[in-house]
């Protein structure tokens, strides 16, 4: 029998183990999915949905259902993988850091449609952390710049800055493997 978002998280607050199995199953890869995305090592991201399950468990009497319940987790385990990655200090946005071939144009959502999601996430992977994080925050998760630089800490402009860098940067990636490949 299929619950809706309401009686889950009421089940769930009732410590009902088999809403909770349901809850954790039901978004458990989608949730490792999204955490692949920031993250690069399989291990790191694991521990971080781990993470925000517990978080998830801990505050779900919080959630007010202003959003779906999928949204509400999805923020927890973004707002993890950006603490996991300050935490390891790999989070570093290079204010100055500059490209070489700045002068290339940013890649089009048409050049990256022929790709499957693994080589999407390989090209991500080879992205510096900054480039990929505000990125995904942007172009996957649907924050805008004054959203991501709330998250992160840096200017608006610092946030277009690193989206065009990793765009620019992506094209060039995909120009080598195309060119190589």
């Amino acid at each position: 029998m299929e619950m809706d978002e309401k009686q889950l998280v009421a089940e769930c607050l009732k410590k009902n183990e088999s809403a909770e199995r349901h809850l954790y199953e039901s978004n458990y890869n989608i949730l490792l999915g999204i955490c692949l995305r920031y993250l690069t090592e399989y291990a790191e991201a694991e521990d971080v949905v781990h993470d925000s399950f517990i978080t998830i468990f801990k505050q779900l009497h919080r959630f007010q259902f202003k959003s779906s319940l999928r949204t509400w987790m999805t923020r927890i385990a973004i707002n993890g993988c950006l603490a996991y990655l300050k935490k390891q200090k790999k989070l570093v946005i290079d204010h100055d850091q500059v490209l070489e071939e700045l002068n290339q144009p940013e890649i089009s959502e048409d050049e990256l449609k022929h790709l499957n999601v693994q080589e999407i996430l390989e090209l991500l992977n080879r992205l510096p952390i900054g480039y990929k994080t505000v990125l995904c925050l942007y172009s996957i998760d649907g924050l805008d710049h004054r959203e991501i630089s709330g998250l992160l800490g840096i200017s608006e402009s610092s946030s277009r800055s690193q989206l065009f860098r990793a765009r620019v940067y992506l094209r060039k990636l995909l120009s080598n493997q195309t060119n190589h490949g």
